[in-house]
């Protein structure tokens, strides 16, 4: 978890402006079998192989409200992205594997531009770098992860609630122990929810090769 953490919120202090609430819940200190389960949290995603997403990207001000799926296992995924305050018009979809991005020319078009991934000078990217990162083939440090100021908020219906430091809020399923939610923000940046509907392979299937521009 520590991972993750660390390198989320680096992805969105690059992504510029935005705001988040502050959690007010001060919650208490994780025990070791907390801490057990947060360290399994990334290996159950990339166990699962995949998952449905939605989410919303807050960038500048401006909502970007998205939803896709990823490939955990092969860094594979598609997101349709919308911007809030453009009500009547159509969603955009990204593709990405580990060496490309595809960008949708215009919303509802059939062309992609094709380019390298660019986490530093892409608002997609950015999405896109944080996403990727909710997995992982090995269990994390949970000596590590106890000592780090992690605090349980709480559980509610079946899902277990943990805040670290004052503005990354995950959310992990009691049972599965596996990733339903997770808010990262800054105080002066970008913020991202994302919601983990479906784990399970997810197969992503790439617009055909002949409708791939390479971008000038």
């Amino acid at each position: 978890m520590r991972r993750w953490i660390a390198a989320a919120v680096f992805v969105v202090t690059l992504a510029g402006c935005g705001g988040s609430g502050t959690a007010t819940n001060p919650g208490r200190p994780i025990t070791s079998p907390q801490a057990l389960e947060l360290a399994r949290v990334l290996l159950g995603d990339y166990q699962h192989a995949g998952s449905r997403l939605a989410g919303t990207y807050m960038v500048q001000g401006q909502p970007l409200d998205f939803t896709g799926m990823i490939d955990f296992r092969t860094g594979t995924g598609e997101l349709s992205l919308h911007q809030r305050s453009l009500p009547g018009q159509s969603a955009r979809t990204y593709y990405w594997t580990r060496r490309f991005v595809l960008t949708q020319v215009a919303p509802g078009s059939s062309d992609y531009l094709v380019r390298s991934p660019n986490p530093q000078g892409q608002i997609v990217d950015h999405l896109i770098s944080f996403l990727v990162l909710l997995s992982s083939p090995a269990i994390d440090n949970i000596e590590l992860l106890e000592h780090s100021g992690v605090r349980y908020l709480g559980s509610s219906g079946g899902l277990d609630r943990f805040r670290e430091g004052a503005r990354t809020l995950v959310t992990v399923n009691h049972s599965t122990g596996l990733l339903t939610a997770i808010h990262v923000g800054q105080t002066n940046g970008a913020t991202i929810s994302v919601l983990l509907l479906s784990h399970g392979p997810h197969q992503i299937t790439l617009p055909p090769r002949s409708d791939w521009r390479q971008q000038r």
